[in-house]
């Protein structure tokens, strides 16, 4: 069995507002069951719509990271905005039909990678007095 068509199924007031003919809302409420029942009820996809948004929620749900970082001080909230300066991009002008990305797709890859570090505590300052 194929997989849905990705498309983005609205969610209103906590309930599911399928757009589809009824054996597309049968197929997914279908899948919808078999992933909560192997799942043993953990991913609900009548919950997030889309099965990016489910794994998205489901990483959040069993990662040992805490949810919310720590607030930074103004005067290290100071240093990381004064050393952030931007990426240059060179792009030629474009006009046409375009695609626009959504970079919640890839986010959970990028969280499981076992290379990423980022801080979720305030950091230490130090002097460097040579190089």
């Amino acid at each position: 069995m194929r997989p849905l068509q990705h498309t983005k199924i609205p969610i209103q007031d906590g309930i599911l507002q399928f757009e589809g003919s009824i054996l597309e809302k049968e197929r997914y409420n279908g899948e919808a069951n078999a992933i909560s029942w192997r799942s043993e009820g953990q991913i609900d996809l009548r919950k997030t719509g889309t099965y990016a948004m489910a794994s998205l929620r489901f990483f959040q749900d069993v990662s040992r990271a805490p949810k919310k970082a720590e607030d930074l001080s103004p005067e290290e909230d100071h240093w990381i905005k004064s050393a952030y300066m931007g990426g240059l991009v060179w792009a030629e002008p474009y006009e046409g039909i375009a695609t626009e990305l959504d970079y919640n797709e890839y986010y959970p890859h990028i969280l499981a990678y076992e290379g990423a570090c980022w801080p979720i505590g305030p950091g230490e300052f130090k002097t460097f007095t040579h190089i």
